[in-house]
């Protein structure tokens, strides 16, 4: 009975820590969700009528409507080219492949905003030449155009998670069927059965970002119904009206998030740890290849379209360092935001990994981690503002810390689920054969468990650095006085005019992240490859 006693004592305390880092994520993560909702209770027993917000009608029925229909088309459209692009480069040398999702991770933190500016340019450029020409001119404002650049801003991000679908397929499989078959029948009977888990976790992902970002449409006056969000809580500066008016895409958005993903943590857990070229390549139809090329073509064009605009809107090279000189103050505090962020972001990660790839709870901790990527980011803003917002806390609240929680809340989710597909993607065999090794515990963790972690570490790194220094939505509401970041910067200046000046400041955001993701590429590069 003593023996029991004492294994009982020791066993309650161990779960409790098992839970401690996932209630870290979720006060983090969700917290913000969390406290609006919290605050609304009280509002509904006074104003019931409140609930007819949450049921959208008329106008912003049509906008829930509209917006629906531009993230399915964006999503499915970037999946579909994706997915081309990505089996041209199988195709053409598969050995590029290992290398090539972190140049796509560095064109796709290229914010959209920056795409629009420069799609803006170049689209007002190419209609003057069919003006001339006496042809029809393309549509520069509306549903067309914001559908275009979201696709354009977006398809490295889905070049990237085909690549990671098809990588999932083990080579094995289709030479086995290559034997059976022609080739013009793997990619139907073989390759995307296999691959489908993870292209519909791509889709939604795809389709959430799609539906929660305002700051295209927005800029090419195209209203939707995540920009109402805003709206609302500026005018009303009642959060539970948001979270009403949240919560139909909030709905929608978690239902998407989790129905795409909801095979992934089954297909994730046997996945090819070291993916090798297929000893006979597949032969794909003329036609399909066509399409392949036109896809790599796209992604050419998703890089050198914003560059070239912004290089020929900036003018010279006084222009641009008269625009940014001014900027120093917002750069170096984005920074600062950024890394701290990132950080963050890692440390929560890290936390959780171990349990969303092998833990005996992993479904319902997917699910948890997965579920914040549904939240519009200014209901993240104001759940931020809920929380800390009094006047016990107004020296944190007035602080630099209130943008890098915002960044965390919307960040830790997707480096999480990344630092667990890298760890599944971990031969288990060198694992246990560290546990084996006469060492102390922290001499096997910094000689073994380190280097075969680092490389999902400096690709969640570089992820949420990335994205944190682009950061708009959240920021935007809890920014303390005297302070702004470069994003929030450019966003201003592309409401009140002076294109010179925001093409100076977007050409200098573009190369901060072209020059942070290449180094992030260049160090994974040069690991070594058994780490990978």
């Amino acid at each position: 009975m003593a023996i029991q006693a004492r294994r009982i004592t020791r066993t309650i305390p161990e779960r409790w820590l098992r839970l401690l880092p996932l209630s870290l994520f979720i006060f983090v993560t969700l917290g913000p969700l969390l406290a609006v909702l919290v605050d609304l209770v009280p509002h509904l027993s006074q104003q019931p009528e409140w609930l007819q917000l949450a049921a959208p009608q008329g106008r912003r029925l049509a906008l829930l409507a509209r917006s629906i229909a531009l993230a399915v088309a964006v999503s499915a459209a970037t999946m579909s080219l994706g997915t081309l692009g990505a089996l041209a480069l199988l195709t053409w040398n598969p050995r590029w492949t290992s290398r090539a999702w972190p140049v796509l991770l560095v064109t796709a933190a290229i914010p959209p905003y920056i795409h629009a500016l420069a799609w803006t340019e170049t689209l007002a450029w190419a209609n003057r030449l069919l003006s001339n020409a006496g042809l029809a001119r393309l549509a520069a404002q509306g549903a067309a155009a914001s559908a275009w650049v979201q696709f354009m801003a977006y398809l490295p991000l889905g070049i990237g998670l085909a690549l990671l679908s098809l990588h999932a397929v083990d080579p094995e499989l289709v030479e086995m069927a290559q034997v059976l078959g022609d080739d013009r029948a793997l990619w139907g009977r073989v390759v995307l059965p296999l691959a489908r888990p993870y292209l519909l976790a791509g889709v939604g992902v795809l389709f959430t970002l799609s539906i929660a970002d305002y700051s295209i449409p927005s800029l090419f006056e195209w209203n939707v119904y995540a920009l109402e969000i805003f709206a609302e809580f500026s005018a009303s500066a009642e959060p539970g009206r948001a979270f009403l008016l949240a919560l139909p895409l909030l709905a929608l958005t978690t239902a998407v998030i989790l129905a795409s993903q909801g095979r992934l943590r089954h297909a994730a857990i046997r996945p090819p740890f070291r993916p090798r070229p297929l000893a006979n390549p597949i032969r794909w139809p003329a036609w399909l290849q066509h399409l392949q090329r036109l896809a790599v073509v796209l992604l050419v064009l998703q890089v050198a379209v914003p560059l070239i605009s912004l290089v020929l809107l900036t003018g010279d090279w006084q222009s641009f360092l008269t625009a940014n000189q001014r900027a120093l103050p917002e750069i170096g505090f984005s920074f600062l935001v950024a890394f701290s962020a990132a950080g963050l972001c890692l440390l929560l990660a890290s936390l959780l990994a171990s349990e969303l790839a092998h833990g005996a709870w992993r479904r319902a901790t997917w699910a948890l981690v997965a579920l914040p990527l549904a939240v519009p980011a200014p209901l993240v803003g104001i759940g931020l503002a809920l929380i800390w917002n009094r006047p016990i806390l107004e020296s944190f609240y007035m602080s630099p810390a209130m943008p890098v929680l915002a960044a965390a809340a919307r960040f830790a989710p997707p480096a999480a689920l990344l630092l667990a597909a890298h760890r599944l993607r971990t031969d288990p065999a060198l694992l246990e054969a560290a546990k084996l090794l006469p060492v102390k515990t922290w001499r096997k963790g910094l000689l073994i468990d380190f280097p075969l972690a680092a490389p999902g570490l400096a690709a969640a790194g570089a992820l949420t650095f990335l994205l944190s220094l682009q950061e708009l939505g959240a920021t935007l509401i809890v920014i303390p006085p005297g302070h702004a970041t470069l994003t929030l910067r450019i966003y201003n200046f592309l409401h009140y005019g002076a294109p010179q000046v925001v093409a100076g400041l977007c050409l200098m955001l573009a190369l901060l992240v072209i020059l942070f993701g290449g180094l992030a590429a260049f160090g994974w590069a040069r690991w070594p490859e058994g780490a990978t």
